[in-house]
């Protein structure tokens, strides 16, 4: 079985003067809701070895405070691509690493949202029924794939689970 990860970054600060879109820092709320989705995601044994993460300001940042609880990754690649990246773009990217068994994206929506409703259209009602309502700021998708990654296609996948933040 062949896993992915797709992660939304958490909620990101409004930017001020001279700050662009890319250089928005996460808000408070969004550093502690990576705490709990980290937390979650320890608790759960969702520990990707790869990760590529877009290299917007509030990606990476998300992505330092969820490592610590998932230290097990053993690649980290952070992408400016990633930021303006479509669905397809995301998905070149993913089937790239066509060797690996797991993977974790760190991206934006719309992307995250609907690369995992194309992926896996099929799955854990709950979990489907969370991602369609609307992919939240430090949600995290999980898919399964019963072929690498490199394969990976639309209706290929099968979402098992689905994250967000509680507090």
């Amino acid at each position: 079985m062949y896993r992915l990860y797709l992660m939304r970054h958490a909620k990101a600060a409004w930017g001020g003067p001279g700050i662009s879109d890319f250089e928005r820092p996460l808000a408070p709320s969004g550093k502690e809701d990576a705490e709990l989705l980290g937390q979650n995601m320890k608790k759960r044994s969702y520990l990707p070895p790869i990760v590529i993460c877009s290299g917007a300001r509030r990606t990476r940042e998300t992505w330092h405070v969820v490592a610590p609880f998932i230290a097990t990754a053993q690649e980290i690649h952070f992408m400016d691509d990633l930021y303006r990246a479509d669905a397809t773009e995301c998905l070149a990217l993913i089937m790239a690493y066509a060797g690996q068994s797991s993977l974790m994206v760190v991206g934006h929506n719309p992307v995250m949202e609907d690369l995992a409703l194309a992926l896996a259209p099929t799955g854990d009602s709950r979990a489907l029924a969370a991602v369609r309502a609307g992919f939240p700021a430090a949600g995290l998708a999980v898919l399964e794939f019963e072929t690498p990654l490199g394969e990976a296609g639309p209706g290929k996948g099968v979402l098992v689970d689905f994250l967000r933040p509680a507090r």
